[in-house]
């Protein structure tokens, strides 16, 4: 190993990847990934050496996601243990080194929770209780329960997707996809403002995506739904349109499709 090597905090490494390495990433999954290396792995690893991270480190981060952020690891660990193998390609690291290999991931088997009308009611007044103090995340939240849309496609939305009748999303795992919006959809975007900085629908203050998860824990208790997830609402649209009669070949088209 390089003795250079030995100096190099995981800080400036993940800066150095960042600028070196991310284009290998598509433009949304570089944002999502600088922004979880930035509020999820800086504060525990930024200041140790790239070369001194151990299986022990990444053993006490995991049991910190313990609980109720067993999801997020299994999606950040991916992201460190890609950053680790690359430090080892630069020689940061002793090959084979790396701590991620063979990590137990959590493993949990989710029940689909589906909203109640009772359920749909009282979210529906606390949505609007908080909107006046949180505009973006409750138009987000809307958007999430008009269209079926997953939370990562509204999080990381461009203004350039909206079309007048659908969102033309360009980049998921299975090809472009279209989600097909109704008037109340089509509503909540009009009532937005652009801002001049960022493509994104809906940026945070550093105009990166606007990250949902901790907002709808809170408001979720707001509402006495503190089982439901925000993946739920996904589930519950497409409860709502089966009981309502929508056919299953239209509700596969509400949830968009690939195109």
């Amino acid at each position: 190993m390089p003795r250079q090597a030995e100096t190099i905090t995981f800080a400036s490494f993940a800066a150095e990847l960042t600028r070196d390495y991310a284009h290998h990433w598509k433009p949304a999954t570089r944002r999502t990934h600088a922004d979880y290396i930035r509020r999820e792995l800086l504060p525990t690893f930024g200041a140790l050496g790239v070369a001194e991270v151990s299986r022990a480190d990444v053993s006490r981060w995991r049991d910190s996601y313990a609980g109720s952020r067993e999801g997020a690891f299994k999606r950040i660990v991916l992201i460190l243990s890609v950053m680790l193998r690359y430090a080892e390609q630069l020689g940061y690291r002793r090959h084979g080194s790396n701590p991620c290999r063979g990590t137990q991931r959590y493993k949990r088997i989710l029940p689909e929770r589906f909203l109640a009308p009772a359920e749909y009611h009282c979210l529906g007044r606390t949505l609007d209780m908080a909107e006046a103090d949180h505009p973006a995340e409750i138009a987000a939240i809307r958007l999430l329960l008009f269209t079926g849309a997953r939370r990562g496609e509204i999080e990381t939305l461009e203004w350039s997707w909206v079309k007048p009748d659908h969102l033309a999303l360009p980049d998921n795992k299975g090809g472009a996809k279209v989600v097909y919006l109704n008037a109340p959809a089509r509503a909540v975007l009009d009532g937005l403002s652009r801002h001049p900085d960022t493509e994104l629908v809906f940026p945070d203050r550093s105009l990166l995506p606007l990250r949902l998860g901790n907002f709808w824990t809170r408001l979720r208790r707001q509402c006495a739904l503190p089982d439901v997830r925000l993946h739920d609402l996904r589930h519950s649209f497409a409860s709502t349109a089966i009981m309502i009669g929508v056919p299953l070949a239209t509700i596969g088209r509400l949830f968009g499709h690939a195109v």
